[in-house]
Parts: structure tokens; sequence; C-alpha cells
């Protein structure tokens, strides 16, 4: 929802020319946001709304996924809870930076170098404070100016998608190469077998 309000508010505000793709089964999830199946609905119809300039897809085979995530400028992961971010991973690793929040595992892949990096209340565990309605509204309302800020960047400076998209892909062959990865394991087992 807040990805729908800060969009509708650039396009309508500022005339934004932006093209959103959107792939989720959009289905109800209490584990984070408690959204309501009414809070579903009134997604479905902003989306429907705004055809014009949102792409919806609910489900799409992997090798689909990744053809639309080489062929964006911006990927979007403004979430409440992620274990780890591996679609940040595939969208750094395709050459687009990435907006998302700062919780659990996603510091590690993301930072304001590579992308953009949305502060929001955590605990001490880096996961979101969100179990009250209000701890939920300052979850969104930190997410929503997140987004704002990195849009507004972005569209003041397009460069700077470059350069973070070049710094993306240097941190995914530096730190989350498969043959960098396989290197390490393997010497690893060698030592072990020492």
């Amino acid at each position: 929802m807040e990805i729908l309000e800060v969009f509708e508010e650039c396009k309508r505000r500022h005339g934004c020319d932006i093209t959103l793709t959107i792939v989720s089964s959009l289905k109800k999830d209490n584990y984070a946001t408690k959204e309501t199946e009414e809070d579903i609905k009134i997604a479905r119809a902003r989306i429907h709304e705004n055809s014009d300039w949102i792409n919806y897809y609910g489900y799409l085979p992997n090798h689909k996924a990744l053809d639309l995530m080489r062929s964006a400028h911006i990927g979007l992961l403004p979430t409440y809870s992620d274990t780890y971010g591996y679609s940040m991973l595939e969208f750094q690793a395709a050459g687009c930076p990435v907006i998302s929040t700062d919780v659990q595992a996603l510091p590690e892949i993301n930072n304001n170098e590579t992308g953009w990096l949305i502060e929001i209340p955590k605990n001490r565990s880096g996961e979101a404070v969100s179990s009250t309605k209000e701890e939920r509204n300052q979850v969104r309302r930190a997410i929503i100016r997140g987004l704002t800020g990195a849009i507004s960047e972005i569209m003041e400076d397009r460069e700077i998608i470059a350069a973070k998209a070049d710094a993306a892909v240097r941190h995914i062959s530096d730190h989350h190469s498969p043959e960098e990865y396989s290197r390490r394991l393997g010497e690893i087992y060698q030592h072990a077998l020492l």
C-alpha cells in the first residue's frame, strides 16, 4: 500500500513518468503488516484504476520475473519483514539498484551506495516494531517518507541510477559470487580434511 500511495502521489502531484510493475499474489499475510481482506480489495482496485501505468502480475515463472528485473530501473523491497532478501540480490545482479527497508538482514545486502535504505523503527533483533496498530502506522509513515525521498532524489538526478547500479553489481561480484562462494566452501572442506 505504501508503494501505491507514494507512486500515485508522484504521478498526481508531479506528473512523474513512472511505470510500476508489481509481481505479487496479493494474498493476505498477517505476519507483519496485519492487512485485512478489505486492504487487499483496496490495493487491487487502486492497481486496476491505474492500469495505464501499473503492470500487475499475480504470478510469473522465475525466468520471466528475472527478465522483468533486467528491464527495470529500480527494484522495490520496502518490507516490514524479510529474512534475507533474495529478490534484492536478483535485482542487484541484474544491475538494478533497490529501495528497501533496513530490517533483519537487508542492510547486509543493501545500503545507500548500492541502492536506497529506508530506516524504520526496529527492535534489538533488527525486526520492525509492528505489534500494535500505532507501531505499524509508524513503520508505514517511515516507509512512505523513505520512498518519497528516494523517488524525489531519482527524479532530480536520473544519473544516480547508473552509479548505484554499478555499485550493486560490484557488491554482488564481491560478496555474493557463486564461484567465490564455491571456492571458499572448498577451502573450508579442504582445511577440515587436513
